[in-house]
């Protein structure tokens, strides 16, 4: 619900993302293992990795990271120490 409310209020629908891009979780899990960084990766490193990597972004995309990133942490697919995210420790209890 909370994409729809994003996509409606940002004139995105994902309907008409282009294919060759892939999914926000994966782009921004593919930018926190990419980049390696032992404290984790902030916002802007991975905004801007993925700006690097992807040239058909939409216009909403600071929005859509921001809430994918957002979501992802509530789901613990990653996790923010010190404003910095990155992949959970799989040995953490």
């Amino acid at each position: 619900m909370a994409t729809e409310e994003i996509s409606r209020t940002q004139g995105f629908n994902p309907s008409q993302q282009s294919s060759s891009l892939p999914d926000y979780p994966q782009m921004i899990l593919e930018a926190i293992e990419a980049l390696n960084e032992k404290e984790g990766s902030s916002m802007a490193s991975i905004a801007k990795h993925i700006d690097s990597t992807h040239s058909d972004l939409p216009a909403s995309h600071s929005t859509l990271l921001s809430h994918h990133l957002n979501q992802m942490k509530q789901m613990g697919q990653i996790v923010m120490l010190n404003n910095n995210y990155s992949k959970p420790d799989p040995n953490a209890p």
